[in-house]
């Protein structure tokens, strides 16, 4: 009775493969390597340069920025603890309330050179963060 290994064998190629297979192969692998570094090269300094565009414009537009921001004084904050330790949930409620009403006020005052500064800020952070998400842990298959 017959193994289906031989069969398999049987059915394979009797050509060799051509002599220079292997210097192709080890060729295009390079090539796609030294690609694949020149594409991760141009798209950090890409990153870099949108990340430090942002910084710069947001620099630029601070005092519209601190403008915008709530006015907090200590009797506020120390008013709202208070209330946060008789009634956590109710104390809770008007913070978000409170807060979704200045982020509508803020949405409306935002001009476009904070909006795309905070954007050129974002890529590179998001890039970052993804980077560090497919990065395998170095105790990968450690046993122990």
């Amino acid at each position: 009775m017959p193994d289906w290994l031989d069969e398999l064998l049987y059915e394979l190629p009797s050509e060799s493969h051509p002599p220079d297979l292997i210097d192709r192969i080890q060729l295009n692998l390079e090539n796609y390597r030294r690609r694949r570094r020149r594409f991760h090269s141009l798209l950090h300094i890409s990153l870099l340069i949108a990340g430090s565009i942002g910084l710069g414009l947001l620099v630029w537009s601070w005092d519209r920025l601190i403008a915008m921001l709530p006015s907090m004084s200590t009797e506020g904050i120390g008013e709202w603890m208070s209330r946060a330790a008789q009634s956590p949930p109710e104390a809770s409620m008007e913070f978000i309330s409170a807060l979704g009403i200045w982020g509508r006020n803020l949405a409306g005052s935002l001009d476009g050179v904070v909006i795309l500064a905070i954007l050129l800020l974002a890529l590179p952070a998001i890039y970052g963060f993804f980077i560090n998400l497919e990065r395998p842990k170095a105790t990968e298959g450690v046993i122990g």
